[in-house]
């Protein structure tokens, strides 16, 4: 079924890459859920474990001195060791989605990602493949459907910062960054860890092993605003991360689904060799300024 949207190509291009992240995986039925926005939604600071980057890090700075009694590091100061150390080169990383809007079904990502140059490619289960060049991502978007929601002639891609689209309206008071933290995932993996470095309830929970690997599991909680992450990290003898899963939790009685990613990182130093789409074939997504929101809220 076909939607009636609005020619202005900055309400479809909003229209069409919020339907995108409202369930896993990008990659799959692009513009098939094409919809008015029932409420408005917001990126908040979260306090105290998600305010920023750079709170993050210091978290990371004073967690690395922490030790016991014996002189070992913390749980924390080990998680946010190995999240750093993540951080320094490319990977491999299979991702597994579920959600209650999608019936708790899973989807399967699989990606390549250099966290250093923000860069990777993501393949879904149809075919379709999302590429990330420089922190902006390119969807792509089959030329009838571009034609039909009023873009520009000749668009393939849609593109938008790495920061996953539909986040950022400023009204939605019961709204939290954890809601997107499964999305988020998919589009930049690296960020996703970060935001573990500064859990708290950080505990070890025992010794641990996969393909090529042994190491240590360790538990973990995020929350804010009534919202709840729980999950676990497994990092391996070296230091790097090996598995994360994720259960997001959102407010009792809340409209918002819950959700659930695990994410497998092996092959550190994979090649990623990635280059953004011709120019005359992306339509960029319109900046999150004061119109933009305006047009959204239409």
């Amino acid at each position: 079924m076909r939607h009636q949207l609005d020619p202005d190509p900055e309400q479809a291009v909003r229209a069409l890459l919020t339907a995108a992240t409202d369930d896993p995986p990008p990659t799959t039925d692009l513009l098939r859920k094409v919809r008015r926005h029932g409420r408005s939604r917001r990126r908040r600071a979260l306090v105290p474990s998600l305010a920023s980057v750079a709170v993050a890090g210091l978290a990371a700075a004073v967690a690395l001195a922490a030790t016991t009694i014996t002189g070992a590091p913390s749980a924390q100061a080990q998680v946010a060791a190995a999240v750093t150390r993540t951080g320094q080169d490319s990977y491999r990383v299979h991702l597994t989605s579920t959600s209650t809007k999608s019936d708790g079904a899973a989807v399967t990502t699989e990606a390549v990602y250099d966290p250093v140059r923000r860069s990777g490619r993501l393949v879904g289960e149809d075919g379709n493949e999302v590429v990330v060049v420089d922190g902006v991502v390119y969807r792509p978007v089959p030329a009838d459907q571009a034609a039909e929601n009023g873009l520009p002639e000749g668009t393939r891609w849609l593109a938008s910062d790495q920061a996953v689209p539909g986040r950022t309206d400023p009204e939605a008071d019961d709204f939290s960054e954890l809601a997107g933290l499964t999305d988020e995932a998919l589009f930049d993996p690296q960020h996703a860890l970060e935001r573990v470095r500064s859990a708290g309830g950080v505990r070890e929970e025992g010794r641990t092993s996969g393909e090529g690997w042994v190491g240590t599991r360790f538990a973990f909680e995020l929350t804010d605003r009534g919202w709840l992450a729980v999950g676990t990290i497994d990092i391996d003898d070296g230091g790097r991360v090996r598995r994360l899963d994720v259960r997001v939790r959102p407010p009792a009685g809340a409209n918002w689904a819950s959700g659930q990613v695990v994410m497998e990182f092996s092959e550190f130093g994979i090649d990623v060799s990635v280059t953004a789409p011709p120019a005359n074939q992306v339509f960029r997504d319109p900046p999150d300024d004061s119109e933009a929101r305006r047009v959204r809220r239409r």
